[in-house]
């Protein structure tokens, strides 16, 4: 398998509460960075390209030079995270994937690839049920088709009580993410560029849209304060018993 790997670690992760960036905080003695890119080596990333931000010089000082990096000197939202990453990739497919998800299965990732290639998707959501869907963007269906995602923010009522969420992880046909990273507009309450927003574009552009739907929540775990630090632990731990 081979396809370029986009890791967004850009972010300041103002709710660790830690001067430490957040993508190197720890498990189980491992930086959730690096947990995120062994699973893509495991699958066969053919290059991995980090989004550096805050604090890039430290990121950068740890990971060394295994990886490639781009920089996001302004945080504008995910899609202009993959927007500075964009000249890097080289592949035919792209993953795009969290720096945060230190449970992230190998295993996993390689069954949505496979999907993706059977399917001819352009575009590929890693999703899952959970019970509390609180903070996550929903996946918003037209029967059994994905039609698009929206973010918690944005979500009205009725949206909020969907428990399908997106991951923040996804593998794309290249040409395809590139070309909708043009289109990406920020008019929403943020007034940032959501990489969501091009799964609708490329809808829109007639091109093929579908998800993995992992049967364990708890791989697309974000890490964004110490409780989920702990948790990501807790869980790490028994796992690796």
């Amino acid at each position: 398998m081979a396809f370029n790997a986009v890791i967004l670690a850009a972010g300041e992760g103002k709710r660790m509460k830690s001067d430490l960036p957040k993508v190197l905080h720890q498990v189980c003695g491992k930086s959730l960075v690096d947990w995120v890119i062994d699973a893509v080596n495991k699958v066969g990333s053919a290059k991995n390209i980090v989004v550096v931000g805050h604090k890039a010089d430290e990121v950068k000082a740890h990971l060394g030079s295994s990886v490639e990096y781009a920089l996001q000197s302004q945080q504008l939202g995910t899609g202009h995270a993959v927007q500075m990453a964009a000249g890097y990739l080289t592949e035919e497919d792209t993953l795009v994937t969290c720096g945060d998800m230190p449970l992230l299965n190998w295993k996993s990732l390689v069954q949505a690839y496979n999907l993706h290639k059977e399917s001819g998707n352009s575009i590929t959501l890693f999703t899952a049920e959970v019970k509390n869907p609180f903070g996550y963007g929903r996946v918003i269906r037209d029967g059994e088709c994905v039609s698009h995602i929206v973010e918690q923010k944005d979500a009205t009522d009725e949206e909020k009580l969907i428990t399908e969420i997106n991951s923040g992880t996804y593998f794309f046909k290249t040409k395809d993410l590139i070309e909708a990273l043009s289109k990406l507009k920020n008019n929403n309450s943020q007034s940032e560029y959501y990489l969501t927003d091009t799964l609708k574009i490329l809808i829109d552009d007639g091109k093929r849209a579908g998800s993995y739907v992992t049967d364990d929540c708890d791989e697309i775990l974000g890490v964004n304060d110490q409780s989920q630090l702990a948790e990501a632990e807790e869980i790490k731990k028994r796992q690796l018993a």
